[in-house]
């Protein structure tokens, strides 16, 4: 790349984050002074309201009263109401006495044995006794603030018997629910941050849409890595959108029944979606491979669409239960061809476009998806109801399918073997290759369980709402995509396999442990920035190891082998988290978080997981080497200045690693039956990845 490119190049990704950072700005600006306004205007209709009913009580309570003796000590003969959840109205009476008011009765908790005069109040206390006027009025007692409303009570014989007085404090009186609490800032900060994303992934979309294709590389990569990042966002914001707000559809609909059978229904709802997004991957292959990708893609989309539409319409949530596995099912159908892009991308052998290079860029891509699809159906559900959210979700999708078939053409399905149940089993059996799953793939499906089934249910129960709840997304996503993208490019030498495991895993259980012994909404967000670093620092390098692990003693998939432990590791979160919500939190998470623990470290305490990594080429770590210093040479006459000494190659083998390599070599060149029948590779195997394991004729077993 040239000096005037590389330069034009730097000065478009400054426009775009100073287009990025000018965005969020205003966007938060904007809802900032919006929110003051409407919380003034909130504050002013909540306080005359409050006055009303204030002076409605007090003119009600005081007829009431006009039939009762009205006497020092006496009894108050009715319930007396509250205006919040544990804090009831004070009610007082009072007799004039001279110049002044003594009381004669008080339901504030104040020591009665001493009379108490009402003194230095205005002449609304005696217009209400002389004049039989009602009033709203403010006094102070005791330091504090009360706004009151008070009646004369008119007794049988038609005299002014007393004055009843209802009365609160200001504070409560010209408070709002939310105002510019904690929950509201983090709720504008999410949607400023979502608008700013959704800016920065419309303007990929429309640069790599007029920068065109590159004439010089294969059809399916024409569009670069551009079309790969806001294709996952699209994906991830769409698919996200249903399951964060099952949990409040089911509790708004069956608010009456049992708290134990609603969570029953949650997490079922949980596991349908799951179930349908991520399984039935044989059913896709084959609806892919009899209507070709492209048609199966689009037919499954719109399919899903609609059905999410009945859903919608219907409003009942028996009918989202039912119908929530199959729109997952064709849903799922949008993930399962980024999939295939993947795969089929990473055949081709081109720098920075590997299977694990685009993993990386699509697993992005999803963070931030997640987060900015959780603003969406927080702010829509909470506002409109569940048929806006299901519009947005299904027209998000149907779009990035059609971007699929645009932008990664010749997209076709992957042949790839199957892998039986009986084979991933096997595999779990096995003493390197099952302590390896458990302890990387299985956890991060239950870290995802976590984040996508107990955040949402879990912020509802405390006051949080849907809304507020993207901001944890948030803070997952940064934590994963930036705090682990420093710890993998500063420290990326020396993150070996079971260093990578150990760093997830203690953020695993140091994240869960926490929010155990002390299960509240802050403490939940430490809890949330430890489980991105668990998620980011992986860096899907956990494929590669797996097969060295398997290399001469399993022969499977194992790429499929470890989207199952992941799916299972879903499936295994779910129903967990939510007996937490319906026994205790606390003695759940405790039992939880051991077992967590010992299926987490049960690979990096192996001593196999020590030497695994010697294979891999990109980690130095030949201690002799470095212990073996060379003696110091004796100083030379001065002369003049030597030619600078060619640079050495880089690629070249180190001293003693031609063994490895070769043993590496021999092993990748290795003959394989065809277990599975799919004949002969027509490439004749120059498209075998090794990241894939299985077959040299380019397909996985």
């Amino acid at each position: 790349m040239s000096r005037v490119s590389e330069i034009k190049k730097l000065k478009e990704r400054r426009t775009i984050a100073a287009t990025i950072g000018y965005c969020f700005v205003i966007v938060l600006v904007v809802l900032y002074v919006m929110s003051n306004q409407l919380t003034g205007t909130y504050t002013v209709v909540l306080e005359s309201e409050r006055a009303e009913a204030m002076q409605s009580l007090a003119v009600a309570t005081s007829v009431a009263l006009g039939h009762s003796d009205i006497h020092e000590g006496m009894t108050f003969p009715m319930t007396i109401p509250e205006y919040a959840k544990d804090k009831p109205y004070i009610y007082d009476i009072y007799t004039k006495a001279g110049n002044s008011f003594i009381r004669l009765y008080t339901s504030a908790d104040v020591d009665t044995a001493e009379p108490y005069c009402l003194e230095g109040v205005g002449d609304e206390y005696n217009n209400c006794f002389e004049l039989q006027d009602e009033a709203f009025t403010k006094r102070t007692e005791d330091g504090v603030q009360y706004v009151c409303a008070i009646a004369p009570i008119i007794s049988q014989e038609n005299t002014v018997a007393g004055i009843l007085e209802v009365r609160m404090p200001y504070e409560d009186y010209s408070s709002t629910v939310n105002g510019m609490s904690l929950s509201w800032i983090m709720t504008i900060f999410s949607i400023a941050v979502a608008m700013a994303i959704i800016v920065f992934e419309l303007n990929l979309f429309v640069s790599t849409l007029s920068r065109g294709m590159a004439g010089n590389v294969p059809v399916l990569i024409m569009y670069g890595d551009s079309a790969v990042r806001f294709l996952s966002f699209f994906a991830a914001l769409g698919s996200i959108m249903t399951p964060v707000i099952i949990a409040d559809v089911i509790k708004n609909q069956f608010s009456d029944l049992d708290k134990i059978f609603v969570q029953l229904l949650i997490a079922l709802g949980l596991l349908l979606y799951t179930a349908g997004f991520f399984g039935f991957t044989g059913l896709r292959k084959q609806i892919k491979f009899k209507l070709t990708g492209r048609i199966g893609l689009i037919v499954m989309t719109v399919a899903g669409y609609l059905l999410s539409l009945i859903s919608g319409v219907t409003g009942n949530a028996i009918v989202m239960l039912i119908l929530l596995m199959p729109t997952a099912f064709c849903y799922g159908m949008v993930f399962d061809s980024l999939r295939d892009y993947r795969i089929n991308a990473g055949k081709l052998g081109y720098d920075k476009f590997d299977d694990r290079s685009i993993h990386n860029i699509q697993n992005t891509g999803y963070f931030l998806g997640v987060s900015v699809g959780a603003v969406i159906a927080g702010i829509c559900y909470e506002r409109f109801g569940i048929l806006v959210v299901n519009v947005i979700c299904g027209a998000a999708l149907i779009l990035t399918s059609l971007g699929i078939i645009f932008f990664m053409k010749d997209n076709n399905p992957v042949k790839e073997s199957y892998m039986p149940l009986n084979k991933w089993l096997e595999l779990l059996s096995n003493k390197y290759t099952g302590r390896f799953l458990t302890s990387t793939f299985f956890m991060l499906g239950a870290i995802v369980s976590f984040l996508l089934g107990f955040i949402p249910n879990y912020l509802a129960t405390v006051g949080i709402s849907l809304a507020t709840s993207s901001f944890y997304y948030l803070v997952t996503a940064f934590s994963a995509c930036f705090i682990g993208s420093i710890i993998k490019g500063r420290y990326g030498h020396i993150l070996t396999s079971k260093v990578r495991v150990i760093i997830s895993s203690t953020c695993l259980v140091i994240g869960l442990l926490l929010f155990a012994l002390v299960p509240t909404a802050k403490i939940l967000l430490i809890t949330v920035a430890l489980l991105g670093i668990s998620l980011g620092i992986h860096d899907f390098y956990y494929l590669y190891v797996l097969f060295l692990l398997a290399n001469g003693r399993v022969k499977a998939n194992l790429r499929k082998a470890s989207e199952m432990s992941f799916f299972a590791g879903l499936l295994a979160g779910i129903p967990v988290f939510a007996l937490a919500l319906m026994i205790d939190v606390r003695i759940v998470f405790v039992a939880a978080v051991v077992i967590l623990c010992i299926c987490a470290f049960m690979y990096p305490i192996s001593s196999f997981s020590n030497d695994v990594d010697d294979k891999d080429p990109t980690l130095r770590k030949d201690k002799k080497n470095i212990k073996k210093k060379p003696a110091a040479a004796a100083p030379a006459p001065q002369t003049n200045a030597a030619p600078e000494p060619p640079m050495p190659d880089l690629y070249a083998v180190p001293e003693g690693y031609e063994q490895a390599l070769g043993q590496y070599q021999q092993a990748l060149e290795q003959p394989m039956p065809d277990d599975y029948g799919y004949g002969a590779d027509p490439m004749n195997g120059a498209y075998y990845d090794p990241y894939q394991g299985g077959n040299d004729n380019g397909y996985v077993e």
